[in-house]
């Protein structure tokens, strides 16, 4: 649960950036990473935050593709 915890808290300062590049690259990234507790917390309170259409289009897409189990492999 440690490293999880880890994780998270760099995920929330990532998605909490200035640079979008550094928030979109945060988003993609899980993609390729083991899930872990809070990230989907973490990703819905963005989609709730932001004005911006490209990370809110990037969250919509993440979450929408765990639905399909070929889309995590």
């Amino acid at each position: 649960m440690l490293e999880s915890s880890k994780k998270l808290k760099e995920l929330q300062l990532k998605l909490g950036a200035e640079n979008k590049k550094v928030v979109s690259d945060a988003i993609i990234s899980l993609r390729n990473e083991d899930p872990f507790k809070g990230a989907i917390g973490l990703l819905t309170s963005l989609f709730d935050k932001t004005n911006d259409l490209i990370i809110k289009d990037l969250i919509c897409n993440f979450l929408n593709d765990l639905k399909e189990p070929e889309a995590r492999m």
